[in-house]
């Protein structure tokens, strides 16, 4: 009897040492679906979309919110990651990845003096937009209408402002409705802003408010 069990004890930790690194590797591919409690004591899930140095970026499902995480703050509840050799989603997903950062980046460093309109937008997504968590509500924002008006270079007051010297200013008026989700329904404010558009110090596009009045109030 003591002979039988010796045999097969050591076929037992084979088999944990077999599986312990596929367990390992399993949670270490994009694509693959996690479940974590949040620090609220929620459970949330989400999906793998990158990994580096040794974290793993989560892209929350239902949320637009993203998050690094260590391998112990997760479990790999599914695996959708590509099967090895399939060489034509792991191009595709590469493809679409590329188009979406050159789309990005034609929109944040689009040429000329003068913005665009999906310049404004890129800029007004980036500012109001919250993916909200347990203590604040989600926000998106509707742009309903964008019209450029005049453009006159800085002048000393607009330095004092933090706008760079001699920076080309766009009027623009920018009719946008704030989205706030909340647990009973979603609060919609529309506002009308009166902004300078310009390129700060670090060259990007930039939203000054210099006005906003509320049409529905």
């Amino acid at each position: 009897m003591v002979k039988r069990f010796t045999l097969k004890f050591p076929v037992f930790l084979l088999s944990l040492l077999l599986t312990f690194p596929c367990i390992i590797s399993y949670a270490q591919q994009t694509g693959n679906k996690v479940q974590l409690t949040a620090v609220d004591g929620k459970v949330y899930t989400g999906t793998i979309t990158d990994v580096s140095n040794g974290k793993y970026k989560v892209h929350y499902d239902n949320f637009n919110f993203d998050a690094w995480l260590t391998k112990d703050q997760f479990q790999v509840i599914s695996n959708n990651a590509p099967a090895p050799g399939n060489t034509n989603v792991v191009n595709n997903q590469n493809n679409e990845q590329q188009n979406n950062q050159a789309e990005d980046k034609k929109i944040k460093m689009s040429t000329g003096s003068k913005p665009t309109k999906d310049d404004v937008i890129a800029v007004m997504k980036s500012a109001w937009e919250k993916a909200g968590n347990s203590m604040n509500p989600k926000v998106t924002i509707t742009i309903n209408s964008i019209v450029f008006g005049s453009s006159s270079k800085a002048n000393y007051a607009d330095e004092l402002e933090g706008i760079p010297k001699n920076a080309l200013i766009t009027v623009a008026k920018i009719d946008f409705t704030a989205n706030t989700f909340y647990t009973d329904g979603v609060q919609k404010t529309r506002r009308i802003m009166t902004a300078a558009v310009y390129r700060n110090k670090f060259n990007e596009w930039d939203v000054m408010n210099t006005a906003t009045v509320y049409p529905d109030k």
